[in-house]
């Protein structure tokens, strides 16, 4: 069972412990304990104010002590932060500033949780319980973490000491990393590696926790000297080429000397296969060309596919005698066949290297769990470079992934608004930056596509920037940025995060990447208090989330991966399409080419999208024609769709002729385009039970995400403004204005003919019938 740890540590210095600021803070919390003990005497549960009471502690007991102390080094490592445009001031004067502000926000979190006891202490059947969770019960359920048919969500921190990453912020508490590289030269592991790994696995087990078995991807030195060959050709955080003929049999070496020694253990969670792979074939970071090894593949996958090369050359528009003429690869997409085909074989390459590791493990470990957790690759991500192009040519197949491995392994960001926009986070040209209080479309977006390609696949974000990152931070996040952060992600199906990153030591001084300390999590009490509440109110809602998350999809998106490799405008108004259509209030699947082909849509499926998709294959237009022909509803957005086959070939006049039956748009800016996709979904068999309206223009209210379900006898309804300003709506059921709602989360009825919503809110209700 779950226990509460509340971690003490001794002051750093006396004089600085014993100020009167920090002493004042001090008997607040005093007396915010005295609370809890009080409340707990009546029974009540205090999960959410234990949170504050260990968060508050470690800050006065030892992170800010630390910081007055060492001032110097705190703005030596601000003045490492490589945008110093972030910082309000030099980083001396940062650093002055920074236990201050760290001391307000303590001072705050208590006030808080204080004001919230005593409301609780005076109406006491307000206060839903959080459930304990027993780690050992875990397992997945209809795409999320169970235990005792209980909906877990677990969330947790990058490089956390074991003293620090307390229960209540997660159950997933680390990695067990081991480097491919301890692999010794007679194939075994030595007694030592085993044994640490062991004891590392028995420490989560004490704490009641469990942790993924992570490889590292160095090769070892042995190898390189008997093959030097073996690491001319890299990835990202891959050391080896994974194409050269010895190394499978090094990974078969590696995972029978490591797997019947792991797999009984209680706390181990799953393998982590890879951090961040990739294998880019342009641009200016981690290029790397192909090695002897890997065009022999490369040819050889040329030959199976096309038959002859008088195929391949009518193909390609070239003139090779024989593919032993192929001997590189492409440096753009100026040549669409031949781009298309290298990023399908490196993806191919990459799939099939993954798919050798993970059936070698399920060798010795059949009930084996793995994932990958991939930062890149296909919906959400570009390049731009002299030629714009997708990074598709990355090696990462998402679709394949996620249909290879148990989890649905995932390296990814959210950030709040500020005055700086990473290029990451633009999403394309015409966005927005100012219309939303955090960057939220990337995120949800792909959440939405993992989990439609896999339902019931937990999805696990084992790296989630939604703090900061090198690209970007934020140093003084709004309240309620890092709560809307969980819950948005939890309603698209994150069911279990670690956060990027733990910056601190025990002792509270700077961890691993100085250069990230600033605006960093430990320097924020309030993100930090907000993190751990958000995932307790999760857990104690975790059946109504569940309900939302898994409402039927009325409405596919299709994703077609040839448009992602071949055009940037397929992903930008993919984007714009997806932004609008989730104010609608209904939400949003995707389905896959290869999908149609093998299976078709989800029978809960009324309406389907194709948003500029520019080259499809031909058997999805012969799916097309017949779905438009046999009655089904299509909308066609933009005005390439389906021009081009995948090799950039346009399709012939009479092979669209059943585009004359479907509903067509023009892409436009997503607010307008709400209200014309809206107009056409008025002619489908989509229906929307609920509406949320904004009162002052009588539409949907755009910038308000909107979730209801069905559910016992009634209808949840979930709402968080996304939109930088506040927002004044109503909801509407089949039409009619709703006036009264139970509110959840104070679990109390309450009149919503208008509802407030303060940006970056979240409101949770339940309607009857």
């Amino acid at each position: 069972m779950l226990l509460l740890q509340v971690v003490v540590f001794i002051g750093i210095n006396a004089s600085i412990t014993d100020t009167p600021d920090l002493a004042d803070v001090r008997e607040k919390l005093a007396s915010l304990e005295k609370a809890v003990s009080a409340a707990k005497a009546k029974g009540i549960d205090t999960r959410y104010e234990e949170v504050t009471v260990t968060t508050a502690s470690q800050f006065l007991d030892t992170y800010i002590p630390w910081d007055m102390a060492n001032p110097t080094a705190l703005a030596a490592a601000f003045s490492r932060w490589p945008h110093q445009q972030d910082l309000k001031g030099t980083p001396e004067q940062e650093a002055a500033r920074a236990p201050k502000w760290e001391l307000q926000q303590t001072s705050d979190i208590v006030d808080g949780a204080l004001a919230r006891l005593t409301a609780v202490l005076q109406r006491p059947e307000r206060r839903r319980p959080v459930p304990k969770t027993n780690v050992d019960h875990l397992t997945v359920v209809d795409g999320f973490l169970s235990s005792d048919a209980q909906p877990v969500f677990s969330g947790g921190f990058i490089w956390a000491p074991m003293e620090m990453d307390s229960a209540y912020f997660g159950l997933i508490g680390g990695e067990v990393w081991l480097p491919f590289g301890t692999l010794q030269s007679d194939g075994t592991l030595s007694d030592t590696t085993i044994e640490g790994i062991v004891n590392k696995l028995n420490a989560l087990q004490a704490k009641g926790q469990k942790g993924s078995i992570g490889f590292g991807q160095n090769m070892a030195s042995w190898a390189i000297r008997q093959w030097p060959d073996i690491d001319d050709y890299k990835g990202h955080f891959f050391s080896y080429d994974i194409d050269h003929p010895q190394v499978k049999g090094l990974w078969l070496d590696f995972i029978a000397a490591l797997v019947p020694k792991a797999r009984d253990h209680p706390a181990k969670f799953d393998y982590q296969l890879a951090v961040e792979p990739i294998w880019p074939s342009i641009g200016d970071w981690m290029v790397n060309n192909a090695s002897p090894h890997t065009y022999q593949r490369y040819r050889s996958w040329l030959r199976e596919r096309y038959g002859s090369i008088h195929a391949l050359n009518s193909s390609w528009g070239t003139q090779y005698t024989g593919f032993s003429d192929i001997t590189s690869r492409p440096s753009d997409n100026s040549n669409a066949a031949l781009w298309y085909d290298w990023c399908r074989f490196n993806q191919w390459r990459v799939t099939d290297f993954f798919t050798f590791i993970r059936d070698a493990i399920h060798r010795y470990d059949p009930a084996a769990v793995c994932h990958i957790r991939i930062s890149v690759g296909g919906i959400n991500y570009i390049d731009a470079g002299e030629r714009a192009c997708t990074n598709l040519h990355s090696g990462i197949d998402r679709e394949a992934l996620t249909d290879l491995m148990e989890i649905n392994g995932l390296d990814n960001f959210m950030q709040a608004s500020s005055g700086r926009v990473s290029e990451q986070l633009r999403y394309y040209e015409e966005y927005d930056v100012d219309a939303y209080a955090l960057r939220w479309l990337g995120h949800t977006i792909l959440l939405d596509f993992i989990r439609s390609l896999g339902p019931d696949k937990l999805i696990y974000d084992s790296e989630w920037h939604s703090v900061s990152s090198v690209y970007y931070l934020n140093p003084e996040p709004p309240a309620g940025y890092m709560h809307t952060a969980l819950w948005l992600s939890a309603l698209h199906g994150l069911g279990a995060t670690r956060t990027w990153y733990w910056s601190r030591n025990a002792n509270g001084s700077i961890n691993r990447f100085p250069e990230e300390f600033y605006g960093s999590l430990l320097v924020q009490p309030r993100l930090l208090n907000e993190y751990g509440i958000g995932l307790a109110e999760l857990n104690t809602f975790g059946k109504e989330v569940v309900a939302l998350e898994r409402a039927p999809k009325q409405i596919r998106l299709l994703y077609s991966e040839p448009s992602a490799i071949q055009s940037v405008d397929y992903l930008h108004h993919q984007m714009i399409t997806y932004e609008a259509l989730h104010f609608t209030g209904l939400p949003v699947g995707f389905v896959t080419e290869n999908d149609l082909k093998t299976s078709g849509l989800p029978a809960s499926c009324r309406w389907l999208i194709v948003a500029d998709a520019s080259h499809v294959r031909q058997t999805t237009l012969s799916w097309l024609s017949q779905y438009v022909k046999g009655g089904g509803k299509l909308l066609v957005l933009g005005d390439n769709a389906l021009k081009y086959n995948e090799y950039g070939r346009a399709h012939g006049s009479t092979q669209l002729d059943f585009m004359c039956h479907a509903d067509k748009l023009a892409v436009t800016a997503p607010q307008v385009l709400l209200g014309h996709i809206e107009a056409q979904m008025a002619r489908t068999g989509v229906r929307r039970h609920i509406r949320c309206v904004d009162t002052t223009s009588e539409q949907t209210a755009f910038g308000v995400m909107c979730r209801a379900v069905a559910y016992e006898g009634g209808y949840l309804v979930c709402l968080i403004n996304l939109a930088s300003g506040q927002k004044a709506v109503s909801i509407e059921l089949n039409g009619n204005a709703v006036n009264t709602a139970v509110s959840l989360f104070e679990n109390k009825a309450e009149k919503i003919r208008t509802v407030t919503l303060d940006p970056l809110s979240t409101r949770l209700f339940y309607i009857s019938k």
